[in-house]
């Protein structure tokens, strides 16, 4: 994994067209923007990455060819798992603003006729010449009617209960010594179809998705907290200063005392 030290996002590049603001942005590793909203929808497909999207109780997981629609004035937070980078379309101040604000929030799967025609703006987007503008702003235009013709898909796909109900387990004991198998048993299915399942729609390992919330709440304590070095280690569930020291620069690129340093 790239070690990613920013503490925040980074814009990489934006077009404008007709009202329509394309804009393709860097997020760090375990970077969190807490509850907020835009005065406008806006369009997102993940180019890489995997982000936690919570909209009051229900979190939903993005990972690379995923995306969606975020309605304007929704309150929101976001917790970007591992270094990611978003392509976002938002609406200015367009003609299509009223046809936008008139489609509900959903959640794209790979498949999804959205990320398709996302893929095919970003693409243009990608590769600019005197007719892109046009484009652009035609394809968001087709993907609005699309939205509005066919039935919100708010779960990114046929998302099992079970599924659902592991990563809440994992969210809640992600502290403790969880095992596969006794995931497995409480949510009702074999271990080794809960590990396909999970990196399928999760784009990571079960191991791993436990690492990255270890990880985020312990930077999150590092940055609010005057818990020691070692307490914070306890308390997330590494078995010591020295290793919880080691995983946090792996996946940071910092030191936990770095970090905190980065506060004052």
């Amino acid at each position: 994994m790239n070690r990613v030290t920013e503490t925040e996002s980074k814009l990489v590049g934006e077009v404008t067209a007709h009202g329509l603001a394309f804009s393709e942005v860097d997020y760090p590793a375990h970077f969190h923007m807490s509850a907020h909203r835009h005065a406008a929808p806006q369009l997102v497909l993940i180019l890489c990455g995997s982000v936690e999207h919570q909209v009051q109780s229900h979190r939903h997981c993005f990972s690379e060819q995923t995306g969606g629609l975020v309605a304007a004035d929704e309150s929101h937070s976001d917790l970007f798992m591992t270094h990611t980078r978003a392509f976002h379309v938002s609406f200015v101040d367009s003609a299509h603003n009223e046809l936008a604000e008139a489609c509900q929030s959903q959640a794209f799967h790979r498949n999804h006729v959205g990320t398709k025609l996302l893929g095919s703006i970003y693409r243009g987007y990608q590769s600019p010449d005197k007719y892109t503008p046009a484009m652009l702003e035609s394809l968001t235009f087709e993907l609005l009617v699309h939205l509005q013709r066919q039935p919100v898909d708010a779960h990114i796909g046929e998302r099992p209960q079970w599924l659902d109900r592991a990563r809440e387990l994992l969210h809640e004991e992600f502290s403790d010594a969880l095992r596969l198998a006794d995931i497995a048993r409480r949510v009702g299915v074999h271990p080794a179809h809960l590990t396909k399942a999970f990196r399928q729609r999760f784009g990571m390992s079960v191991g791993e998705y436990v690492r990255q919330l270890r990880i985020a709440r312990s930077r999150h304590l590092l940055e609010v907290s005057d818990m020691s070095i070692g307490q914070i280690a306890l308390e997330t569930g590494f078995a010591d200063q020295g290793h919880f020291t080691r995983t946090f620069r792996k996946y940071t690129g910092l030191t936990p005392r770095s970090c905190r340093g980065m506060r004052d």
